[in-house]
């Protein structure tokens, strides 16, 4: 936790090396984060990079280094949330056209009509529950 710590503070003071350890340290955390989020791995990629951007300009508000973790997790969600703004225009689910090996069409069909109940209903929960409840479900399904 010191070496965080300090590698937090030198990074605040203007090393691009000590942001680096930042960066590879906490990447795989924001890309599988803003994905629980998002649902789209190259959006997820595009978020992550933006909160890493957008943490080095603004690390100088941290001001306790111990909660950088948290306070860069919050950067990721904050740049999730900007993602989903300006594209839900653009959002269009993906269907599975193809149909899967040794599952006959009506299986096929009842588990599509399932997961689209599931993803209605969670849909229609507020912003902040449904978050939670897809990171409670894919970190469970993992």
């Amino acid at each position: 936790m010191e070496e965080l710590q300090s590698k937090v503070l030198l990074a605040q003071q203007g090393d691009l090396d000590a942001y680096d350890v930042l960066v590879r340290r906490f990447q795989d955390m924001a890309t599988g984060f803003a994905y629980a989020v998002l649902e789209d791995f190259h959006l997820a990629e595009d978020a992550a990079q933006e909160a890493f951007v957008r943490a080095f300009l603004d690390l100088h508000k941290l001001r306790e280094p111990a909660a950088f973790p948290g306070w860069f997790r919050q950067t990721v969600l904050n740049c999730c949330r900007l993602v989903r703004r300006t594209r839900r225009d653009q959002w269009e689910p993906v269907s599975e056209g193809l149909s899967s090996k040794g599952r006959n069409p009506a299986e096929e069909y009842q588990q599509r009509e399932r997961q689209e109940q599931v993803q209605q209903a969670i849909a229609a929960l507020p912003e902040r529950l449904r978050e939670v409840t897809v990171l409670f479900y894919r970190v469970v399904a993992w």
